[in-house]
């Protein structure tokens, strides 16, 4: 009788106990530097847009003075009564203009199919691939091999998450003493970051 009461009173007991938060497991090396390859990718796709939208941002001032020395030169002509041969090349600078106008909306729209598929990309692949890292703890160790801060060139030492490792010399010094990555990841681990 004891023991059913026993049984029955720590049944209740865990049943009745708020659940234990499970952690989740820590990022692994192979899932970061997922992320980071579509982190890459993301930059110089967004660098790439920046630089077309630079471009156009000049076109646009360009082509806004362009029209309002049109605009001025049209009420100049219109006050002194120009002559046809004036009013002739005036028409053919406004023609050139609308010809320029037309080309510079068919490029803003081609950079706006851009962007907008740079988002979807950024939805569909970026985020898919580096959102599970806000949950997750990521270990500095992990960062860094996932980084390639072991060899003596990094591909991601431009990628925000890589660059914002505050201890990667701490940690090289660490890899260095370790010999092995094996051991490096048993001593060198320090606190995951979140």
């Amino acid at each position: 009788m004891k023991k059913h009461f026993a049984c029955l009173l720590l049944t209740c007991l865990a049943a009745a106990s708020p659940a234990v938060a499970q952690q989740p497991p820590p990022s692994s090396e192979v899932e970061l530097k997922a992320c980071l390859v579509a982190e890459r990718e993301g930059m110089t796709r967004f660098k790439a847009l920046e630089t077309r939208a630079n471009v156009l941002r000049t076109r646009e001032d360009e082509l806004r003075s362009t029209r309002q020395l049109i605009e001025k030169e049209s009420i100049d002509m219109g006050a002194r009564k120009a002559a046809k041969e004036e009013v002739a090349q005036f028409n053919a600078r406004v023609d050139k203009f609308n010809v320029d106008s037309d080309q510079f909306n068919q490029t803003k729209e081609e950079f706006d199919r851009s962007r907008e598929d740079y988002e979807a990309w950024v939805v569909q692949n970026l985020k898919a691939k580096c959102t599970p890292f806000e949950d997750k703890p990521v270990a500095a160790i992990t960062i860094f091999y996932a980084c390639g801060f072991d060899q003596a060139t990094s591909a991601f030492e431009q990628v925000p998450f890589c660059s914002g490792l505050n201890n990667k010399a701490e940690l090289r010094s660490c890899v260095k003493k370790a010999g092995s990555k094996a051991k490096a990841l048993e001593t060198c681990g320090l606190a995951p970051q979140k």
